[in-house]
């Protein structure tokens, strides 16, 4: 994971492309490929983009619906 640091500056790491995700992922339920199709151009790779799943999922931001399979923002206080 690009995390910034001393050789990674804070647009090159994973943060912004968290911002990327949410900001889709707050319009509404989406599809992991969908969501992958919008935030192609964003990122390096696939193990990038799962990466920021990842992220987002231990941040408790996002969740998985079991009957759709779509990705859902958690809104949080």
């Amino acid at each position: 994971m690009k995390l910034p640091n001393k050789v990674t500056s804070y647009s090159n790491s994973i943060l912004p492309k968290l911002c990327d995700a949410l900001n889709v992922l707050k319009k509404g339920n989406i599809s992991p490929l969908n969501l992958y199709k919008k935030l192609k151009n964003k990122t390096q790779n696939v193990a990038e983009f799962l990466e920021i799943l990842d992220c987002l999922y231990l941040l408790g931001k996002i969740r998985l619906s079991e009957n759709t399979g779509e990705l859902q923002y958690v809104e949080t206080n």
